[in-house]
């Protein structure tokens, strides 16, 4: 391909992410937060991100079983709410065996999410979507008490932040969403993402292994040649547009993403660094493949 593309997704902690394609080292780049801003900026686009059992081999019925699980919860909570929220916030909530835990959302807020750092209580999940797009967060929150089943792709931190399928039970229940669901552990899902998907799903495992090992740790990931995969690569910025990571071109650490100029578009950093969180941006413009030093047309989407 001569073409390369470069997709901006924004990620978790306030954060920018965006990622290139169809050239010899397209990317991912992200801007963000600190850490006060982080817990404040309400995850808008949080990756489920929990427990990594996933679906063993067994014969349970695993639909029944989640539904099951939100029955219970539900029953729990109106027995005694304030006791509920606490055990279901905890690890001994969790089936290790299915990977069974409770989500429990109010008007698309989280209120309950063992796997989720305390910071993240509170932050909106309406807005979550897949790789491929799935807006599973909206899905998810506007359950009816009939309950629906959704399926969205998540990254499995102990699976390298491979992108695995999760089926999930919602349910709505006295006001709240009751959700539990199960990881297929086994079935390839990367091998079928359209190289669309490819580039939001590097803008995705950024906020994932972000949300999951911290910002210091994927800062130093997304610096080393093994954050490239194929032709994908990340690059992170801070808050105020400083560039802290990028494996493919090196010498961008320490200059400012709003000072990124396309020869087509001298303004290209100041539309991504302008971005609010939510906000989104096409453009297509020229840039310098790092591999070969000649420049292509690159699309992007912020």
């Amino acid at each position: 391909m001569n073409n390369r593309t470069l997709l901006l997704a924004l990620a978790l902690l306030g954060v920018f992410a965006f990622a290139f394609f169809g050239g010899a080292h397209p990317g991912s780049l992200s801007i963000l937060e600190n850490v006060a801003s982080a817990e404040a900026a309400s995850d808008e686009f949080q990756l489920d991100n929990g427990v990594e059992s996933g679906t063993p081999q067994t014969d349970v019925d695993r639909l029944a079983a989640a539904k099951a699980y939100v029955d219970t919860a539900i029953a729990a909570y109106r027995a005694n709410p304030e006791a509920a929220k606490a055990y279901y916030q905890s690890a001994a909530s969790i089936d290790a065996e299915l990977g069974l835990y409770l989500l429990l959302l109010k008007d698309g807020a989280v209120v309950v999410n063992p796997t989720f750092p305390s910071g993240y209580l509170g932050s909106d999940y309406s807005g979550a979507a897949d790789a491929q797009e799935t807006p599973y967060g909206k899905i998810i929150s506007e359950a009816d008490e009939d309950g629906v089943v959704v399926e969205h792709l998540r990254a499995v931190s102990d699976d390298n932040f491979t992108f695995r399928k999760k089926t999930v039970w919602a349910k709505r229940a006295d006001g709240l969403v009751f959700s539990a669901g199960w990881t297929d552990l086994e079935t390839d899902v990367e091998s079928t993402l359209t190289p669309r998907q490819k580039a939001i799903g590097t803008a995705i495992k950024v906020r994932a292994r972000m949300q999951k090992l911290g910002r210091d740790a994927t800062i130093a990931y997304y610096n080393t040649p093994a954050s490239i995969d194929g032709e994908y690569y990340a690059t992170i910025a801070f808050p105020l547009g400083q560039i802290g990571a990028d494996a493919a071109m090196p010498e961008l650490r320490g200059t400012n993403i709003k000072d990124l100029q396309a020869s087509d578009d001298p303004e290209l950093g100041q539309k991504i660094f302008a971005l609010e969180n939510g906000g989104e941006l096409w453009t297509s413009h020229l840039w310098t493949n790092p591999a070969t030093g000649q420049e292509e047309r690159r699309h992007t989407y912020a």
